[in-house]
């Protein structure tokens, strides 16, 4: 798997904290409901739980199958070696 996709689930989640941050400093001021950034802050949450579940998914799937890969070179070199004398 690209590098890249493990950073963008990274940056992702930092972003997901970020925001959950921001909702938490707004709860100290007098024009925000509480109760509704608490909502609003769950809602983020899920979105972060739903995310990564589908991104780890199909992150594993993928890994898998390079794994596979990788396992059908070693052992293809294995067997050549073991054939020659």
């Amino acid at each position: 798997m690209d590098l890249q996709v493990y950073d963008a689930l990274r940056r992702i989640n930092f972003g997901v904290a970020e925001s959950i941050e921001g909702l938490t400093a707004l709860r100290r001021h007098p024009a925000f409901a509480r109760g509704e950034l608490d909502r609003l802050a769950a809602m983020v949450q899920e979105t972060r739980a739903s995310l990564n579940s589908y991104l780890a998914g199909a992150i594993e799937v993928a890994e898998t199958n390079e794994t596979g890969r990788w396992y059908g070179k070693r052992r293809r070199r294995e067997k050549r070696e073991d054939a020659t004398p």
